[in-house]
């Protein structure tokens, strides 16, 4: 019975039809429900079936297939990575604790701790501080993240984090930027430019702008030095970003970037 029960779960993944469709979308949306970063055929928390997955034949088959020692090779295209980060908040918090959390973290696509921390992986942001970046509006700090605080940081005073959860992530974090104003030619704001080779943001300050060509001409800015309550930053003096083409362009006055 059990061996034809894994059979037919087998063949269910393997099908090449509709019913091989429904089977990864089913699984894309547990992975949301339970917070994970890959595929649940991948990375699964359950070594034992508890009453609700009984009433799922997916995640049932899942655990029962963990239990026994099966594994599964999918394709990369099915695996589902969710890019972002490293550590899952629910590997730093309890079962007990992510249960009670799971609505507010996949409300708020809560997955990894970098999505938290500064730029550089090094501070966990407080609490009021995400709840303003993401709009949380829940102004008591919640259990979960009260628990979280308590495993990732080495020093709770400056909100450093320990070096193994201390990652510099790819993505800019949150949904706090405001149109570039094209038009208002006048002014000269600060912006944040994605630099794909590095993977990282690029601070610059508008020189100039061209809202016929939809072009502006700006100015490097790095990171001179920062604490978990300020930044420091002074005018690039020469970097990989440097475009030959910029002195030509002045020389030139044609000061298209």
């Amino acid at each position: 019975m059990q061996q034809s029960q894994i059979s037919n779960f087998y063949n269910q993944l393997n099908d090449r039809g509709l019913l091989h469709t429904v089977t990864y979308i089913r699984l894309n949306k547990i992975q949301q429900l339970e917070g994970l970063s890959r595929s649940p055929l991948v990375d699964w928390p359950y070594t034992a079936i508890s009453k609700k997955q009984l009433s799922s034949f997916t995640t049932a088959m899942i655990t029962f297939c963990r239990q026994h020692g099966f594994s599964f090779d999918i394709n990369r295209n099915i695996d589902n990575l969710i890019l972002g980060g490293k550590n899952t908040i629910r590997k730093a918090i309890s079962e007990s604790t992510y249960a009670q959390a799971r609505k507010q973290l996949n409300n708020h696509s809560f997955l990894y701790i970098e999505q938290l921390t500064s730029l550089d992986g090094s501070y966990l942001l407080n609490w009021r501080d995400i709840s303003r970046r993401y709009n949380a509006r829940a102004f008591k700090t919640p259990k979960w993240f009260i628990e979280l605080s308590s495993t990732v940081l080495e020093n709770p005073s400056l909100r450093l984090v320990k070096p193994q959860y201390r990652v510099q992530t790819n993505v800019i974090k949150g949904k706090f930027f405001q149109l570039l104003p094209l038009t208002e030619s006048k002014g000269k704001e600060w912006i944040l430019l994605w630099n794909f080779h590095t993977g990282m943001p690029i601070i610059a300050k508008i020189k100039k702008k061209f809202p016929d060509v939809n072009q502006i001409l700006v100015e490097h800015w790095s990171i001179s030095s920062y604490t978990n309550t300020d930044t420091n930053i002074i005018r690039c003096q020469g970097c990989s970003n440097y475009n030959l083409l910029f002195e030509v362009m002045k020389q030139q006055q044609d000061l298209i970037f």
